[in-house]
């Protein structure tokens, strides 16, 4: 499953890289490293909105870095063993 986590200026200074950097953590621990593809892209277009815009699938989702672990458990860990 692809995941896309803007790294785009507003989102940088959102807190994008410590997303990414939860995200590859979990994504270890929990052993779904060979499910998940983590991809640094530039804009989402939500830039409007505040937070990190992370994209699974069709849908772009905003959170704040503190946010990360939960969104890994509640939507990214679903979403990978479906």
């Amino acid at each position: 499953m692809e995941v896309r986590v803007c790294i785009g200026e507003f989102c940088h200074l959102q807190g994008s890289e410590i997303v990414t950097r939860t995200f590859m953590e979990l994504a270890e621990k929990e052993g779904l490293g060979e499910r998940l593809s983590l991809k640094g892209v530039f804009c989402l277009g939500k830039c409007q909105e505040a937070g990190v815009s992370v994209k699974v699938g069709d849908t772009v989702h905003k959170l704040k870095y503190e946010d990360a672990e939960r969104f890994f458990r509640e939507v990214l860990v679903p979403a990978s063993k479906a």
